[in-house]
């Protein structure tokens, strides 16, 4: 038997080394090979052990009942359920009387009797007709108010930072700012009118328009109480005769409205920019 195995062993290593003869037998396929009989005869053998223990198992249990032919179920274990402990009833509760409700109590003060000279006298109180006829009073005469006159408000009126004489024929020689009058001074027409004369009036000069120069042109004057105007001064000039241009523009405008301060004409600073642009 054990030879015929080794001569099969043999044979079947004869075989493996053939098929692997130019390959590499480290790889996994040649090892399962070699080992694989033996692996084979293992699980076998413990596969037939296996099922010889059940049979076995299955041949004791049968015994072992034929042995006690009087108690075919087995022995059954019995435990007493009694309580090892006495239940005893609870106790009742003792239910407490709700306190009553607090009940508001008033404090009656016997009345202190006193002598008469340390009562105070009580003022007679008017009576209906005396108040009706105070209330028909009310506004039936002028009553006579402080003789003092109303509040100077001289110093809280702004004033401008400018001054001058002007043509104006008022008294206040004061130049104020427009943010400081309460009525402004304007061109006849409004500003439109004001936008169309200067359109219609203002010439491009000569030596700006050669040189390409354009910009605003920012001019002050006063208005006068007249409504002339007067103290022209350039504030902002691109050059090329663009000021002096406005100027002689300015000069020429006819008398505005004055502007008014308390109901009277006032000297007022007037700003005007105009734009000089090359088509």
């Amino acid at each position: 038997m054990h030879a015929m195995t080794h001569q099969a062993a043999a044979a079947r290593a004869d075989l493996l080394d053939i098929v692997f003869a130019n390959r590499n037998r480290a790889y996994g396929a040649y090892q399962l090979r070699r080992t694989y009989p033996d692996a084979l005869a293992r699980a076998l053998g413990g596969g037939f052990f296996l099922i010889a223990t059940f049979f076995a198992a299955v041949h004791l249990l049968a015994a072992s009942k034929d042995a006690h032919p009087d108690d075919p179920e087995g022995t059954i274990i019995t435990f007493d359920r009694k309580p090892t402990f006495e239940s005893k009833p609870l106790p009742k509760p003792v239910l407490s009387k709700p306190a009553a409700p607090a009940r508001r109590t008033l404090a009656f003060l016997p009345p202190i009797v006193a002598p008469d000279d340390n009562v105070p006298e009580v003022a007679d109180l008017p009576t209906q007709e005396d108040l009706a006829k105070t209330s028909a009073e009310v506004g039936a005469k002028t009553q006579d108010g402080t003789t003092d006159g109303p509040p100077d408000l001289t110093n809280l009126i702004p004033t401008g930072t400018g001054s001058g004489t002007g043509s104006g024929g008022g008294d206040d020689e004061t130049v104020y700012d427009m943010g400081g009058v309460h009525k402004p001074p304007y061109f006849p027409g409004g500003e439109k009118e004001l936008l169309e004369y200067i359109a219609k009036h203002i010439k491009y000069p000569a030596a700006a328009r050669e040189s390409g120069i354009t910009g605003p042109v920012v001019v002050s004057f006063v208005v006068n109480t007249d409504g002339s105007a007067s103290d022209i001064a350039v504030l902002k000039d691109p050059g090329g005769g663009c000021g002096k241009e406005v100027i002689r523009v300015v000069s020429s405008m006819p008398k505005w409205v004055p502007g008014e301060s308390n109901g009277h004409p006032v000297r007022v600073r007037f700003y005007l920019p105009v734009r000089f642009e090359l088509d």
